[in-house]
């Protein structure tokens, strides 16, 4: 589980891209916002300056036996 700066909450690793070889410390590090925000905020951090509002993350309609089907 990663921390998700923008939607301030815990969230799946897998959801997250891996950050710039630049920037990474180590092979695995991932970005400080999950996909679906990076996507919002264009990578930016400061949130106060963003012309929309932060946007709730949408719930996984996805289910175990919809994979399965």
């Amino acid at each position: 589980m990663v921390w998700c700066d923008y939607h301030e909450q815990w969230e799946w690793i897998a959801d997250f891209y891996l950050e710039s070889e630049a920037k990474a410390k180590y092979p695995t590090d991932v970005r400080n916002m999950c996909i679906a925000a990076w996507d919002i905020a264009k990578g930016k951090t400061d949130f106060t300056k963003m012309s929309t509002p932060r946007l709730p993350k949408e719930k996984s309609t996805a289910s175990l036996m919809a994979f399965f089907i």
